[in-house]
């Protein structure tokens, strides 16, 4: 494989959950546990047209939680831009989403195919548009790579996002103007 010009290696932030693997099961399970009391309350004690009102509240309330109730904190990990003469990679070697999901991601893009490629200065956001490959492999126990690809997708006007951790100072812009043909657009919110 050709060597990339430059490899400009440094952390991200990215969302992981913050809850006991055992309730977040419990969490998703929560409308059919409580669709199952409510068949049982009205085995046991008659159907009441009145508490249907009741039941469809409830009902969506723990879909709801069910959804999106889960608490995710963001944990900073090392992710690479590596710049090469016509094409640009963003490589996160390691990438925990869970105990059970540990990935390797990779999304190649050439320079020609960006549409957008935009920095925020108070959340150290970038964004990059354009048509781009990226492939996720999984990774064992020992973080050693399962071949194949789990996922290879090639996206049409794609995105991928990405936030450098609070405590990075670097000059982020610079580098990839410096080592790429890519102008920034840069954005102070």
């Amino acid at each position: 494989m050709k060597e990339p010009n430059y490899i400009l290696k440094t952390e991200e932030l990215y969302l992981v959950s913050d809850e006991a693997k055992w309730f977040t099961q419990f969490r998703k399970k929560s409308p059919l546990l409580y669709i199952g009391y409510t068949i049982w309350r009205w085995w046991r004690g008659g159907f009441v047209f009145g508490n249907m009102m009741l039941f469809i509240l409830g009902l969506l309330i723990t879909t709801f939680w069910s959804w999106f109730g889960g608490k995710k904190i963001r944990a900073a990990a090392p992710f690479e831009l590596r710049f090469y003469d016509d094409y640009l990679v963003w490589h996160v070697p390691i990438r925990r989403y869970r105990d059970s999901k540990v990935v390797q991601e990779t999304c190649s893009i050439k320079y020609s195919d960006i549409t957008e490629f935009t920095y925020e200065t108070g959340s150290k956001q970038f964004r990059v548009l354009g048509d781009m490959d990226r492939l996720f492999y999984k990774l064992d126990e020992n973080n050693q790579i399962i071949k194949p690809a789990y996922r290879d997708d090639f996206f049409t006007d794609g995105i991928f996002t990405s936030f450098l951790a609070d405590h990075v100072d670097i000059d982020f812009v610079g580098i990839v103007e410096a080592h790429s043909p890519i102008k920034v657009e840069v954005r102070d919110w």
